[in-house]
């Protein structure tokens, strides 16, 4: 076997064994990193809709609490209104006697 014959029968074939093993791991690491790309963006879009689920929860609570406060504002209102007739022909009675 001459040096030719060699290189085509042993150590091409090695070479080439060794590059698909490179390009496999080449391979192999970019998959990962894509996957693991994917998985931080799913994380951060759900992370997104949480925040955006605990923001609109509180707007909610905001608006519930300012209208329990609204309400609460007009009752004591319609009270001293409805009080009020009471109490001024009471005083108008003795005012007038």
């Amino acid at each position: 076997m001459d040096a030719t014959e060699i290189c085509h029968r042993r150590v091409l074939p090695a070479v080439m064994v060794f590059a698909l093993g490179v390009l496999t791991a080449d391979f192999a690491n970019e998959h990962r990193e894509r996957e693991t790309l994917n998985l931080a963006r799913d994380q951060a879009q759900h992370c997104q809709a949480s925040l955006l689920d605990e923001t609109e929860r509180r707007s909610r609570f905001q608006r519930m609490a300012h209208y329990a406060i609204d309400q609460g504002n007009q009752c004591r209102e319609q009270l001293a209104v409805a009080t009020l007739p009471l109490s001024l022909p009471i005083a108008q009675a003795k005012g007038g006697k």
